[in-house]
């Protein structure tokens, strides 16, 4: 009953009670409410699965107990009978570049159990929100991870900026690094694609530099260690020019270009107007084949962007800018201490580095300054 919504206390008559349109109970085959927002009528509403959809439902009333049933098929997949994802998530598009980027869509529905996969929550479909609270021209789910080993995605946008925080889970749980998620359409792809990549704060944990490198050519003679000191957590950013249909390796947390947790292979298709990358994520001391990813992307930029963020747990992989994110298990921490470096490797035509630089990470976990 507080009009600022800064104190709750828990409703006796709790669980809420939902309703058809005609009062009509609904009793079963719901779960996940995501957050709320207001309509374009100003109605109070949230998105959670209800049989094989995503329904959408409204309240009027101040105490936000009854909830009636507004649109069964908000989003017509993804329900799984109240056994799919939890958590929705409804927002309006993170744009870098305001309307200009907008393209065809203005709103994403997050955290869904996509049709015909299994890696779970972290996917999306991008749509319109409409006057009339519909949600048309829907994409096809998109990935924002592709690994079948990261779960249970939060997201929340608040002040124009949108955080994904998910569990990775093998051998126990942890969870991922904080990561922002925006939006860009591409004209020149025809693709519109919600992007992830750690969030800026992230960078603040970085100690001393582990190394530079600046334009240097790869070729199959003459594998390039991105920088000399190893490390068992660093962070890594470089920028690779691969040739017309031309691929590289990277190795990652290795102590050479074949002896690694994680082998990249990033192979280039040239097409009129933009670059596919097809990526491959290979743990060679995988015992079970989820843990090695695959993935595809679109790109019409010159270069492409590789971060990586990895400790003595996982190794979180970003390419394209985020168009590309796959999470990968370290499954033998500490039994090669040497294993701290990154090494690139041409399998055929020589390739650019155009730059690379890495830091070694500090505690993400350190005690609060008491104030």
């Amino acid at each position: 009953d507080d009009a600022t919504l800064l104190s709750w206390k828990k409703d006796p008559r709790n669980p809420i009670s939902l309703h058809q349109t005609d009062g009509t109970p609904v009793t079963r085959g719901f779960a996940g409410p995501s957050n709320l927002w207001r309509t374009p009528a100003g109605a109070l509403t949230f998105a959670m699965q209800l049989g094989g959809s995503i329904a959408r439902f409204e309240s009027d009333e101040a105490s936000l107990h009854n909830w009636t049933l507004a649109d069964p098929a908000f989003y017509a997949h993804g329900g799984h009978g109240g056994h799919g994802a939890s958590g929705l998530a409804f927002f309006e598009l993170p744009t870098a570049g305001g309307a200009a980027d907008a393209g065809p869509y203005t709103h994403w529905l997050g955290n869904l159990w996509a049709d015909g996969t299994s890696a779970g929550t972290q996917y999306v479909v991008l749509g319109r929100y409409g006057a009339d609270g519909t949600f048309a021209n829907v994409s096809a789910p998109q990935p924002i991870e592709s690994s079948q080993v990261v779960v249970f995605g939060t997201m929340q946008c608040t002040d124009g900026r949108c955080i994904h925080l998910a569990w990775f889970n093998v051998g126990g749980s942890c969870l991922t690094v904080p990561r922002e998620l925006t939006y860009a359409y591409s004209a020149a792809t025809g693709e519109g694609r919600m992007l992830a990549l750690p969030v800026k704060e992230l960078t603040t944990l970085r100690n001393a530099s582990l190394g530079v490198r600046t334009s240097t050519t790869v070729d199959a003679a003459h594998p390039l260690a991105a920088f000399d000191t190893t490390s068992t957590t660093f962070d890594f950013e470089a920028e690779l020019s691969l040739p017309v249909n031309g691929s590289a390796t990277v190795a990652l947390l290795a102590a050479s270009p074949s002896v690694a947790e994680v082998l990249l292979t990033i192979n280039t298709t040239t097409l009129p107007g933009y670059t596919t990358y097809s990526v491959s994520a290979e743990v060679p001391f995988a015992t079970t084949a989820t843990y090695n990813t695959t993935l595809a992307f679109n790109m019409s930029d010159a270069t492409l962007p590789l971060r990586v963020v990895a400790d003595r747990t996982l190794v979180e992989v970003f390419l394209g800018g985020g168009r590309g994110v796959v999470s990968t298990p370290v499954l033998v921490p500490g039994k090669s201490p040497d294993n701290g470096g990154v090494f690139f490797a041409a399998p055929a035509a020589p390739f650019t580095v155009a730059s690379a630089s890495a830091w070694e990470m500090g505690c993400g976990w350190a005690a609060p300054q008491r104030l």
